[in-house]
């Protein structure tokens, strides 16, 4: 029992397949929110041209954080932009931002204006970019929300874009942008160009110059065992005396 707002908890464990023996327990919201911004960067390691020097995100709380950490390794950024609502009313910003080499700007259409790569990493229901402030063949990366049918593009744009997802055979049926393209756009989900197991594997097209690249992940399960098991490894590389990285895990 609190006092105040109930306290709400969840937690990944990871078990030895093996013997069934407990491994790691993980803060399942840690991990979410580190998985949200290692997939969208993994996509964007594979999407984003090679020369890709300007970057924009959109949103500054702990999950934007979590994909500028992910993402900004990944190319010789000559440009990090940064807009939110709540940053855009006092240019200073938010702390973790000010010691970074990030411009925040005081809108989106500035923000992505001339951007290879633009991060959506907000919580909203509703599109917070136009296709048309975009270049011929910016890279747009999106997330899910709670929010029914959330969609951080509009569904239009699907048939517009290249477009990729985590996985092709769920991602469609759960992105609400995917569901209204589908209804209100006739899209169809086969013209899915491929998806993260694809790309990894080198079985599905990467983007042809000169059109813009959608890509839409909704968050898996599978993702979050890999990330906890990434976890334990880290941790048993540091660990001389662990015998963790010895055994195979399920969760």
């Amino acid at each position: 029992m609190t006092d105040g707002k109930p306290i709400v908890t969840a937690w990944t464990l990871l078990m030895s397949s093996k013997t069934g023996a407990p491994l790691a327990l993980v803060d399942a919201s840690r991990l979410t929110t580190e998985r949200t911004g290692a997939t969208s960067a993994l996509a964007i390691d594979y999407l984003a041209r090679p020369d890709a020097c300007r970057l924009a995100i959109i949103g500054s709380g702990d999950v934007a954080w979590a994909h500028f950490r992910h993402a900004y390794p990944l190319r010789s950024w000559r440009e990090v932009r940064l807009f939110s609502p709540s940053l855009a009313e006092s240019v200073d910003g938010n702390g973790r931002w000010l010691d970074q080499p990030v411009e925040i700007t005081r809108s989106a259409e500035d923000c992505v204006r001339n951007a290879d790569v633009v991060i959506l990493a907000t919580s909203s229901a509703k599109p917070v970019v136009d296709a048309v402030w975009l270049g011929g063949d910016t890279l747009v990366t999106s997330i899910s929300t709670n929010a029914v049918q959330a969609h951080e593009v509009s569904p239009a744009f699907l048939n517009e874009a290249q477009v990729y997802c985590d996985d092709r055979r769920t991602t469609p049926g759960s992105a609400g942008e995917m569901q209204l393209a589908r209804s209100q756009h006739g899209w169809d989900k086969a013209s899915i160009r491929g998806d993260l197991a694809g790309l990894a594997t080198g079985t599905c097209p990467l983007p042809v110059r000169g059109k813009q690249v959608f890509f839409r992940s909704i968050g898996l399960g599978l993702e979050d065992v890999a990330i906890a098991e990434a976890i334990l490894s880290a941790h048993s590389a540091n660990s001389p005396a662990s015998h963790c990285s010895h055994e195979r895990v399920a969760s």
